[in-house]
């Protein structure tokens, strides 16, 4: 009823710029450490595998601590923090039933070559690290307990087949 102008906004945080990653401080004192890469920012941590102290730039937290650059890009480094850094996996579950199924649908008398490879496969896949997918070891038990039916089924066909050989 006034008519003051208002403005308002309706989520503040749509409007302010995103920080991508912290920001390094400027180094103040020449009494203070800097950083081994950039020697204009004052070191924050000191890397665990070389000791070079690093600015907050250049500081790769890992859950095996903080490593620098240098040491992240080499081979023993990048090694120890592998599985941290591991985007894919082999679902092994998958390849023993792609292989049982094909070799099925193919030309079943292959099965009895693929059934022991597709168990061994489950067997290795229940030791392997679990998805990334959130596909469970259930997966490696069902393969594994097809594979075992199919072998069975196998030794119950060369069996009788055997011992109908030697009744006649």
């Amino acid at each position: 009823m006034c008519h003051a102008s208002f403005q308002g906004e309706i989520f503040p945080a749509l409007s302010r710029e995103q920080e991508r990653g912290r920001k390094a401080e400027a180094l103040v004192d020449e009494a203070e450490a800097s950083c081994f890469f950039h020697l204009q920012n004052r070191a924050v941590q000191a890397c665990g595998t070389c000791g070079r102290f690093v600015c907050a730039l250049c500081a790769l937290e890992l859950p095996s601590g903080v490593v620098c650059p240098d040491c992240f890009s080499h081979d023993g480094a990048v090694a120890q923090v592998a599985p941290v850094l591991e985007k894919s996996r082999r679902i092994w579950s998958s390849v023993a039933a792609w292989l049982l199924g094909l070799s099925f649908l193919l030309f079943w008398p292959l099965t009895i070559a693929t059934a022991p490879v597709a168990c061994g496969l489950a067997v290795y896949g229940m030791r392997q690290p679990g998805s990334l997918t959130g596909r469970g070891w259930w997966r490696n038990v069902a393969v594994l307990i097809v594979g075992l039916i199919f072998i069975a089924a196998w030794v119950w066909g060369i069996a009788t087949s055997t011992v109908g050989a030697w009744l006649e």
